[in-house]
């Protein structure tokens, strides 16, 4: 009963199984895959262009017959009719020369398209004064449609063929452009994870170095030499402070006197006493800052002056108006040891000061925290563009492991496809490659 039944239903197919191949397998499976495609229609190609330049030659003997041809004795025709075909058949035979003055290729696509361009020509020139001729000669123009017939029958059978091979071999060259998009891919993730990994070492050593940095910084800021500095920064402070409270009073004073110096220089002027104006206003001009004080020549140009300054006082009542003017110049010695003990102090404090401030250069704890500074900066800027960049290549390998699978899927889906059979085929990556556990499972 089993053996009746087998000989009706025959034996059951097995079904093909799955295919695996390696990433670097699938160039060589597709070159095979194409070659027998191109094989196929090559040997096709081969047999129809043997017949179809074999009927090409026939065509042009029938063609060149046509030149000698008489109308049959029995036949009828119209004068026009005649003249038509006279002059009809030169130019049919010509254009008819023009067609089949083809070269044809043994590439298959240019093949068809050669073998169409010669039906279509031909077609065209049959309408045109093939025509009449026709009318006259059916016989002949038959045969002529014959012998395109071998041509045409060829021609539809390979169209038949050519279009699903345009179409697998176009499928076969998008399979090999992924395949090279998953190359590229692999070698773009292996460079960012080599990358990464270098970048990552770079960036726990610049935290050590930035330890380091901040440490000996910390140290610097804390010391004993800091804290002498510190010391001598807040004295520096106070002294220039004192500096400016001292030119405040240098500067109140003189205002106090400006009034007296300038009425007086006017009346001396008004008197014809041109020498003595010009000594108090020059006087009154050297009054600029405490550091312009001279002891001995200030003291000396305001003693030589001060009669005459008296004097004029004495004569125009308005030069001094106040009490507060009376007593700078009611003796010598008033205003002058006021100025004098003002530029005194002032120098007293400039020199100290100095003093303070080149022995805190001297220490050069400043400049060295400002080294220390400078260094914690550079590797913290260096180790931040160092972090972007790592994160940069993270983000672009997991956006690789994200489209890997899908890369790998639709690589299989094509060449499931080319293969044409149910079993898919499955394409393994290298293992340091993110895919899919299927494609990764037994492959290294």
């Amino acid at each position: 009963m089993a053996g009746f039944l087998k000989s009706i239903f025959g034996a059951k197919k097995e079904a093909p199984g799955a295919l695996e191949l390696t990433l670097a397998e699938v160039p060589a499976w597709l070159d095979a895959r194409e070659q027998e495609i191109h094989e196929g229609l090559d040997g096709l190609v081969l047999a129809s262009r043997e017949r179809a330049l074999v009927a090409i030659e026939a065509l042009r003997a029938q063609v060149r017959d046509l030149a000698g041809l008489q109308p049959p004795a029995d036949q009828v025709m119209s004068p026009k009719l005649r003249r038509v075909v006279e002059q009809g058949i030169p130019r049919f035979i010509s254009a008819m020369e023009k067609t089949l003055d083809t070269r044809l290729s043994t590439v298959p696509g240019e093949y068809y398209d050669d073998c169409v361009g010669i039906i279509a020509g031909t077609a065209k020139n049959m309408k045109g004064p093939g025509r009449y001729i026709a009318t006259v000669y059916p016989k002949e123009m038959k045969e002529i449609r014959a012998t395109l017939d071998i041509i045409g029958r060829d021609v539809n059978v390979l169209g038949k063929r050519l279009g699903p091979a345009r179409t697998e071999a176009e499928a076969v060259s998008s399979a090999r452009a992924a395949v090279s998009a998953i190359e590229a891919a692999i070698a773009e993730y292996r460079l960012l994870k080599k990358n990464s990994q270098d970048l990552s070492g770079l960036t726990g050593r610049e935290t050590d170095d930035l330890r380091a940095a901040q440490e000996a910084r910390a140290r610097l800021m804390e010391g004993d030499e800091k804290r002498a500095a510190d010391a001598l920064s807040a004295e520096i402070a106070g002294l220039e402070e004192k500096g400016r409270a001292i030119a405040g009073e240098f500067e109140q004073l003189r205002s106090r006197s400006a009034n007296v110096f300038r009425k007086a220089a006017h009346a001396a002027e008004s008197e014809g006493e041109a020498k003595d104006a010009a000594a108090i206003e020059a006087f009154a001009a050297s009054l600029t800052t405490p550091a312009a004080i001279d002891p001995e020549e200030t003291v000396l140009r305001y003693r030589t002056l001060y009669p005459s300054l008296t004097a004029l006082a004495r004569r125009h009542d308005g030069i001094i108006k106040n009490r507060d003017e009376e007593d700078l110049f009611v003796s010598p010695e008033n205003f002058i040891d006021q100025l004098t003990a003002i530029a005194k102090r002032w120098r007293e404090n400039a020199a100290r000061l100095q003093e303070l401030r080149e022995k805190r250069e001297a220490s050069g704890v400043e400049r060295r925290i400002a080294d220390a500074e400078k260094a914690v900066h550079i590797i913290e800027v260096r180790k931040a563009q160092d972090e972007q960049l790592l994160a940069e290549a993270r983000e672009k390998m997991a956006a690789l492991e994200t489209e890997a699978p899908v890369r790998l899927e639709d690589l299989q889906a094509m060449l499931t496809a080319i293969r044409d059979e149910e079993a898919r085929i499955i394409v393994h990556v290298p293992s340091d490659f993110p895919g899919t556990v299927e494609t990764q499972q037994g492959h290294v």
